[in-house]
């Protein structure tokens, strides 16, 4: 077998490793492990019957075909092992096909740099063969594998902040004819690499350095356009879904105060009740003040001004209530009357229901606490929360919870809805955990006076 032969089969190992790198988040499909063997061996089977004719097999044109068809194989395999939108799976697969060829840049460029006599030669070396193994041999097959190893390595690090999104990895994509150019780009770059090796033969070590540092940069600004594509669609769908959780919570607002005035309504009217059956004297002063309790826990009432945050505070203090949560509030008059209902709800809805669900959690009553303060710190109106924790957190690089699923004990949920009306405001969002103690501040420009 030629070495060209050997190396296209080489060639889809190393692209069936970067796309299993990158695409396993995707939902597989039913039968995952039987289509996954099939898919690999569809793979090998291409690779290896890929016809190679004397005549133009060593020709930039026909190794540079070899490539994108044993690519669009791949690419299918994709599509029959894993359950994602075709552009989905398009961006892992250039993805993909951009860290295989960036690591073997990177390697032909150490490889050139190093000045290896004999060695392992991509295309037409002489690495497979046992009679001219050499140190040199040895060398280049340890350089190959602990750059393959780094190259994949750190790009699947620093991709994976950015892929690790949506569900089963599924990202959103606004710009389609964006994946077109990062694919032409990639093509481009194979193609004229593909020339200088076929074609000209008699470059020297200056040239080939150049070239190189040129490859390698074409496959860097191909991820950087990919990640690129990537975030500008996560932030597009990351403000609509913002958009959608503030006018929901208009309407969960508008909804419960409606909910709480009539219950305030039938706690008042069932107490005028209550006294008229204990003068008549069907009820005892024991069974008077129990009933009293209890309906109590549903005239909780909180008066600070401003009725949508009245709204909240009883809302959740009612709650509190009834989870055993002593819910303390220091709230100073007339500082939010400048926010929308529907944004009071989801900033202080959101905050409590983290703090909520934190505390309810831990058995020791006197931590199954949550302090609120509201108040003004110069030109700025100061809201933060306090409360205990169990467990660790979820640390994103902005200094704020995440909002997964594993961070959801520890206010994960609903931070896109805090961020979302601290930014709409001019304000900014920070966190304090320390010694199981779970801090949030939020500073919003408060004004004239």
């Amino acid at each position: 077998m030629s070495m060209l032969g050997l190396y296209k089969i080489l060639f889809m190992t190393e692209l069936l490793l970067a796309e299993g790198l990158l695409a396993f988040r995707l939902i597989r499909r039913g039968r995952f492990v039987l289509r996954l063997i099939a898919a690999v061996a569809v793979c090998y089977a291409a690779a290896f019957l890929f016809p190679l004719p004397e005549r133009v097999a060593y020709s930039w044109w026909y190794t540079s075909l070899m490539f994108v068809l044993l690519f669009c194989i791949s690419f299918g395999a994709l599509v029959f092992v894993f359950k994602a939108p075709l552009s989905t799976v398009a961006f892992y697969a250039i993805t993909a096909y951009t860290v295989q060829h960036l690591a073997y840049e990177a390697f032909s460029l150490i490889y050139n740099l190093a000045g290896l006599d004999a060695g392992f030669d991509m295309y037409s070396g002489s690495a497979f063969d046992p009679s001219n193994f050499s140190y040199g041999t040895v060398l280049s097959v340890l350089i190959y594998f602990n750059v393959y190893l780094l190259v994949y390595g750190f790009s699947v690090y620093f991709l994976s902040p950015h892929i690790k999104c949506g569900d089963g990895g599924r990202i959103y994509l606004k710009k389609f004819y964006m994946i077109f150019m990062s694919a032409l780009l990639l093509c481009i770059d194979v193609i004229l690499n593909a020339v200088v090796v076929y074609i000209f033969e008699d470059y020297n070590k200056t040239y080939t350095v150049v070239v190189g540092i040129y490859n390698v940069l074409c496959c860097l600004l191909v991820l950087y356009i990919q990640v690129s594509m990537v975030d500008a669609g996560n932030m597009k769908e990351e403000m609509k879904l913002t958009s959608r959780l503030l006018s929901q919570s208009q309407k969960q607002y508008e909804l419960q105060r409606e909910s709480i005035k009539l219950i305030n309504v039938k706690a008042h009217d069932l107490r005028h009740q209550m006294l008229r059956f204990a003068n008549n004297g069907r009820l005892d002063s024991d069974e008077l003040e129990e009933i009293d309790r209890a309906v109590a826990l549903y005239d909780a009432s909180v008066n600070t001004g401003n009725e949508a945050l009245d709204v909240i505070l009883t809302e959740k203090s009612i709650l509190c209530v009834n989870k055993d949560i002593h819910l303390a509030c220091m709230v100073e008059n007339d500082l939010l009357g400048f926010m929308r209902e529907g944004d009071l709800y989801a900033l202080f809805g959101n905050m409590l229901d983290n703090a909520i669900e934190a505390v309810s959690s831990l058995a020791e009553g006197d931590k199954r606490r949550i302090a609120l303060t509201v108040r003004r710190v110069g030109d700025m109106i100061s809201i933060s929360t306090e409360n205990y924790f169990s467990g660790g957190l979820d640390m994103g690089a902005d200094g704020l919870p995440r909002t997964s699923k594993a961070a959801e004990e520890g206010h994960g949920f609903g931070m896109l809805s805090i961020k979302a009306v601290a930014k709409k405001y001019g304000g900014t969002v920070s966190v304090v955990a320390k010694d199981n103690v779970f801090r949030m501040n939020i500073l919003i420009p408060g004004g004239e006076r």
